[in-house]
């Protein structure tokens, strides 16, 4: 969504700056309406789909230096068969550019890179027993006194788990889509491989973000140690999908970044 915005935000002040030199509008007023008729839609809808301040602020900026690129370019007047000048050609071409990169940031930050490309930029990784690594921007957490604590508690669940070794394997969080629901499965065996009786839910949050922002599925027992609930993404970008297993005094919570587009 944050890409079809931006670029079709710029294809929209490319229209209207056009649609206004039509009108004979002068290259100032053009490049105010072009650059302020978008920003303004724009956060108008920000206002009802609030994706964020950096979201807001990479919208606004990449709209109004569109409008702005196309004053300095089509507002001085050539003489009859005069060619551009090639600064306003290369100033064009850095715009654009910069707008590809930022573009090709933004995808990469929300969903990573694409399996193909990770196998041929990363190395292989040497265990995927806690699921496969993610590109996509893990988000951001506070750092202090109790971080050193967070990575214990880490420890102490990565322990517990292969203490107990339960056998838990998630299906169906691969392959979310916004507004659409999918059903996710997860079948729970113990550590002698027979199906465990147990409360499962599923966690779902951003990553980084605070516990209060969570949001518990509970999944139904269906037989044969699995269980299912359906899932809808509230967001496109990455989510981070736990999985809780209480069985008596035990649990295990295990976690993993998903990206949803």
């Amino acid at each position: 969504m944050l890409l079809e915005t931006l670029f079709g935000g710029v294809l929209a002040v490319v229209v209207i700056y056009l649609l206004l030199g039509l009108l004979k509008v002068s290259h100032y007023w053009r490049g105010v309406m072009s650059g302020g008729i978008p920003t303004l839609a724009y956060v108008g809808y920000s206002l009802v789909h609030w994706g964020g301040g950096d979201v807001l602020s990479i919208h606004v900026a990449v709209y109004l230096a569109t409008a702005v690129g196309m004053a300095l370019i089509m507002g001085k007047e050539k003489a009859p068969g005069q060619r551009m000048h090639w600064i306003p050609k290369l100033f064009a071409f850095l715009l654009v550019l910069l707008m590809v990169v930022m573009g090709v940031l933004v995808y990469i930050a929300g969903s990573g890179v694409s399996d193909s490309v990770a196998k041929w930029l990363l190395p292989v990784p040497k265990s995927k027993v806690r699921g496969e690594v993610s590109t996509g921007f893990a988000g951001v957490v506070h750092h202090g006194n109790e971080a050193a604590k967070e990575v214990n508690s880490y420890q102490a669940k990565l322990n517990k788990e292969k203490k107990l070794g339960w056998n838990v394997v998630v299906d169906g969080i691969k392959n979310l889509r916004v507004g659409q629901q999918s059903i996710v499965s997860a079948t729970v065996l113990d550590a002698a491989g027979k199906p465990l009786a147990a409360k499962v839910w599923l966690v779902v949050m951003r990553p980084g973000a605070e516990e209060t922002t969570r949001n518990d599925i509970v999944m139904s027992p269906v037989g044969s140690g699995k269980y299912q609930a359906v899932i809808e993404p509230p967001g496109a970008g990455n989510w981070t999908i736990g999985i809780h297993i209480e069985a008596g005094k035990d649990v295990l919570d295990s976690e993993q970044i998903i990206p949803v587009s």
